[in-house]
């Protein structure tokens, strides 16, 4: 066997790239959040400026959105009348902020959706745009992903929808606001620069098809 030691300085090289990142990783750069103005909202922006960012909210795309963004944060709402528009009107949007991030060589697009069958459509629609997207932009410093939403823990509504969808997530939980905004946060630093057109699923398991009453039958 050989020991660690034996392999060289490389391996200092390889273990001192995998320290913690410092919490300036997004020093210097623009974050757009656009999505409600809610919690989660408010979540991800504190935790974008922890990190170092200049970050914002907007419940619609802003007129000045052609100004500087390094970082676009897109959330989806549940089916309720979505923030962002049509599919159209998502990509025709996006352009200028895309346009920048081009010119500048880097960028981060991040999609937050929610996973339910009221959305599956339009969900599906926004995870294969943003792909096509991140197809477009690869090679040029840009990142394009998406988050795959289950039950947030600060969600209210239907009582048996959401009992519903806690029975179907494996994990028996609701997913907490600050797991949603680690989940952006990853994706924007530096160590997800080599990810792009991917689907982060933060849904305890939902949709894996395997649910609570499948375990305790076997």
């Amino acid at each position: 066997m050989t020991s660690i030691g034996a392999r060289g300085p490389l391996v200092g090289l390889e273990l001192r790239s995998m320290q913690p990142l410092e919490e300036a990783e997004l020093s210097g750069r623009t974050a757009l959040v656009i999505a409600d103005e809610d919690a989660l909202s408010r979540t991800i922006c504190m935790a974008l400026e922890e990190r170092g960012a200049q970050a914002s909210t907007s419940q619609s795309w802003p007129a000045d959105v052609e100004k500087r963004v390094d970082l676009l944060v897109l959330v989806d709402r549940r089916g309720e009348g979505p923030t962002l528009g049509s599919l159209d009107d998502v990509r025709e949007s996006m352009e200028p902020v895309l346009r920048g991030m081009r010119q500048r060589s880097w960028g981060r697009v991040v999609m937050v959706s929610p996973s339910t069958e009221a959305s599956s459509h339009r969900r599906a629609g926004l995870f294969g745009l943003l792909r096509s997207v991140a197809l477009e932009v690869s090679g040029e410093g840009v990142t394009v992903n998406a988050i795959d939403l289950g039950l947030m823990d600060s969600e209210v509504g239907d009582e048996q929808t959401r009992a519903k969808l806690l029975s179907r997530t494996p994990s028996g939980r609701a997913v907490s606001l600050l797991e949603v905004s680690r989940g952006v946060c990853f994706l924007a630093s530096p160590a997800a620069a080599y990810i792009t057109g991917a689907v982060l699923p933060l849904n305890g398991g939902l949709g894996l098809g395997l649910y609570p009453e499948q375990f305790n039958s076997s």
